[in-house]
C-alpha cells in the first residue's frame, strides 16, 4: 500500500493526483491521505486550502484511513525523528519517502519493481516526467463542471461561458502572473526574481513569432496590476526591431480575465486550458492550464526555474518537461 500526502493549493493537488494515477498504472495500491485538509491541521496552516480537486468531474481515488496512516507512520506518539532514525538503521524497512529533488527516478524504479511496497510519500511532484504519458488520459477523464458546480453563481457560470466562447474563436494566448502570496517576504525569497519583466518579454516575443493574429488573455490574482504590466510589455514590443514581433504587437488585443475569485479561481485553469498557447508563471496553477490544453500545436512557455533553490540544466529539463519552451529571467530562450 502506498499513501500520498495530499496538500497545498489546486495545482499541487492536481500533481499529487496525477502522480497517484501514475503509480496506480504501475500496479500499486495507492491512496491519497487527506489529513492535511482536516480542521486541526488547517488551523495551524498559514495558507489555508480546501480539497479543490474534489470539485472536478472525473476525479476518482481511494482515500487513506486513519488505520492506513497508523500502519505506515505508526502511532501519533512516535515522533517523526524517531521514525527517521529507525529508517537509517533499517533502510530496507523504511516506509517514508520525502521528495527532495526535481525528479526521483529511483523512487519510480522501486515502485515498478515492487508495486506492493508499503510506503508513505510526501511531495508536490511538479516534474512532468512523472506522468507525462498519462496527461492525454487525464485531459479526457477530468473536466470542470461549469454548469453543475454548486459553488458557482449564475453570474459566474454565464461569465465563464461567454469568455470560453471568445477564447475558442481566436488564437488565444494565456499569460499568467502570480502575485498574492508570492509577494510575502518568505515566498519572495523562494519564488521571487524568476518571472521578471524580461522573462515575460522573452516569452511573448517567442509566441508572437509563431502565433497567427493572437489575442492575449491575462490571468492573475491581481488583474488590475497585471493588465497594466502586460500593456507596458506590449508597448515595448511595439518598438521591436524585429518586424514580425512589432507587427504582431501592434495588432495584439489584450483582455484581463476577472471572472472568478477565491475558491472559484480554479476555473481560471479551465479557461487557460482553452487557449491555443500558454505563457505560465513559476506556478503549478498555470502549469495545469497548459497541461489541460488539448491543442496539438500549442506553445507552452515556462520559466527555467520554479524555485530559486532549483538548478537549471537545459538538457536535463528538456527531457523531464517534454514539449515545453524554457525562458530565463533575462528573457533568453534555453
Amino acid at each position: 500500500m502506498i499513501l500520498i500526502e495530499t496538500a497545498g493549493g489546486f495545482g499541487n493537488q492536481l500533481q499529487q493526483y496525477a502522480f497517484c494515477k501514475k503509480l496506480e498504472s504501475l500496479g500499486a495500491d495507492v491512496r491519497l491521505d487527506l489529513h492535511w485538509f482536516s480542521g486541526e491541521v488547517q488551523e495551524k496552516t498559514e495558507y489555508k486550502r480546501s480539497l479543490s480537486i474534489s470539485r472536478l468531474s472525473g476525479i476518482s481515488f481511494s482515500e487513506a484511513s486513519a488505520a492506513d496512516r497508523e500502519r505506515l507512520l505508526g502511532k501519533e506518539g512516535l515522533s517523526r525523528s524517531l521514525r527517521k532514525a529507525a529508517g537509517k538503521l533499517l533502510p530496507f524497512a523504511r516506509r517514508e519517502f520525502t521528495e527532495s529533488g526535481i525528479y526521483h527516478g529511483e523512487l519510480m524504479e522501486r515502485i515498478r519493481q515492487h508495486p506492493d511496497t508499503d510506503l508513505y510519500i510526501r511531495g508536490f511532484f511538479a516534474c512532468e516526467a512523472y506522468y507525462a504519458d498519462l496527461l492525454p488520459s487525464l485531459r479526457d477523464k477530468v473536466s470542470f463542471p461549469v454548469d453543475t458546480d454548486p459553488l458557482l453563481s449564475f453570474e459566474e457560470r454565464g461569465a465563464i461561458h461567454a469568455l470560453s466562447e471568445k477564447i475558442r474563436e481566436t488564437e488565444a494566448v494565456s499569460i499568467h502572473i502570480r502575485r498574492g502570496d508570492y509577494l510575502d517576504e518568505k515566498n519572495r525569497a523562494l519564488f521571487g526574481g524568476i518571472c521578471t519583466a524580461d522573462y515575460y518579454l522573452g516569452a511573448l516575443s517567442h509566441v508572437l513569432k509563431s502565433a497567427f493574429s493572437p489575442r492575449l488573455f491575462v490571468f492573475s490574482d491581481d488583474p488590475s496590476f497585471s493588465e497594466a504590466f502586460v500593456r507596458d510589455l506590449v508597448a515595448k514590443l511595439q518598438k521591436s526591431d524585429d518586424p514580425v514581433i512589432k507587427a504582431a504587437a501592434d495588432a495584439l488585443l489584450i483582455e484581463a480575465v476577472n471572472v472568478c475569485h477565491g475558491e472559484n479561481s480554479l476555473y481560471d485553469v479551465y479557461l487557460m486550458s482553452l487557449c491555443r498557447h500558454n505563457i505560465t508563471a513559476n506556478s503549478t496553477f498555470s502549469f495545469w492550464g497548459a497541461r489541460f490544453n488539448a491543442h496539438e500545436d500549442k506553445i507552452m512557455v515556462r520559466p527555467e526555474r520554479h524555485k530559486n533553490s532549483q538548478p537549471f540544466d537545459p538538457e536535463v529539463m528538456k527531457k523531464l518537461w517534454p514539449g515545453w519552451t524554457f525562458v530565463s529571467e533575462h528573457g533568453n530562450i534555453s
